[in-house]
């Protein structure tokens, strides 16, 4: 299961004068104002009377780390780490148990990894008595970027998780693992949804 693998800071240019108190800051020429999101300031652009401005944050957000890029909603926050020599992971997850994982590997093929990863998320549930049903998967990104591997179905009763296990075929490549469960809200599914829509791979940094 996921749940074993498991600031912002902005500057903007502007030219302004006094400083307000704020969690953000805009900045230009070592001039900055202090704002806070979506509180109104007025800034001192040298002109007959200050102007008033707004600085608000988009509801969804651009993550680009180790050649990956994807979209996802500002209430969901993606981690990094390095797992291991040569394995970077980003990792995504809802409190409802929703979760998307990719790992590069700089010196394996990651479909290597797919059965593994198989294992590693599902054989808890298979041992507590799920049933698990394993095909074959495929997906083409908008980069045109070709990923291999499962689609993975446990259920028990009325419990479920539907995982896809993809990776690309080269050394140097990505593992890539997406769960929903039945507790999903809509929002976990738009979440995944979207990830896929936007994800690119081999993004010069």
């Amino acid at each position: 299961m996921f749940r074993r693998l498991m600031a912002f800071t902005l500057v903007c240019v502007l030219w302004v004068g006094a400083a307000q108190a704020g969690n953000y800051v805009l900045e230009i020429d070592g001039k900055t104002v202090e704002l806070d999101l979506d509180a109104p300031a007025n800034v001192d652009l040298g002109g007959a009377k200050p102007v008033s401005v707004v600085l608000r944050q988009k509801s969804n957000q651009t993550w680009r780390s180790d050649g990956v890029l994807f979209e996802h909603p500002i209430a969901v926050k993606p981690s990094r780490r390095e797992i291991s020599d040569g394995v970077t992971q980003i990792i995504m997850a809802t409190a409802s148990g929703s979760a998307v994982l990719i790992q590069h590997y700089d010196n394996i093929n990651p479909e290597r990894m797919i059965d593994l990863a198989v294992s590693q998320m599902t054989d808890g549930e298979v041992r507590a008595g799920y049933k698990r049903t394993t095909e074959p998967a495929t997906r083409k990104l908008a980069d045109g970027t070709m990923l291999s591997g499962k689609q993975v179905h446990v259920e028990r009763a009325k419990e479920y998780a539907n995982y896809e296990i993809l990776a690309t075929s080269s050394t140097g490549g990505y593992l890539i693992v997406t769960r929903v469960g039945d507790f999903a809200p809509k929002a976990d599914r738009q979440l995944v949804k979207r990830f896929w829509q936007t994800l690119r791979l081999n993004v010069t940094q």
